[in-house]
């Protein structure tokens, strides 16, 4: 699914976004960086229901580096918890000023692949 470039749909409801990714089941979505970590972004709260009045807004091909996550179970507080870790191990692995990799500050998505695995990829030059 991941090739060339992945295709999101998203509409505005009050103040939340919401989006379709036609291939990767529920998500978030980081974008509209405005310099770094420390800056101004953009979030949008994935949904797995289809509409054509959704607007599109397409990810570029790119390089992601993967961090992924397990909740100890799929209660809402454990799966939070392992958002609230994976971002944690993000943000560490970031600030080091030795990490190989760096961050593109383009898009980054999270990926719940099950109640109780998640991923999450950061853009990456």
């Amino acid at each position: 699914c991941f090739q060339d470039m992945i295709l999101i749909n998203f509409v505005n409801y009050g103040s939340l976004t919401f989006f379709q990714i036609s291939c990767v089941s529920s998500k978030g979505l980081y974008y509209d960086y405005e310099s770094n970590a420390d800056g101004e972004y953009s979030v949008l709260a994935g949904t797995e229901s289809f509409s054509e009045s959704l607007e599109q807004v397409t990810i570029e091909k790119g390089r992601y580096l993967v961090f992924e996550g397990k909740a100890t179970s799929p209660n809402d507080e454990a799966r939070i918890q392992a958002v609230i870790d994976t971002w944690g191990r993000i943000w560490g692995y970031f600030e080091r000023n030795k990490s190989e990799y760096k961050r593109a500050y383009k898009t980054d998505f999270e990926h719940y692949k099950s109640q109780t695995e998640i991923n999450i990829y950061i853009s990456i030059v």
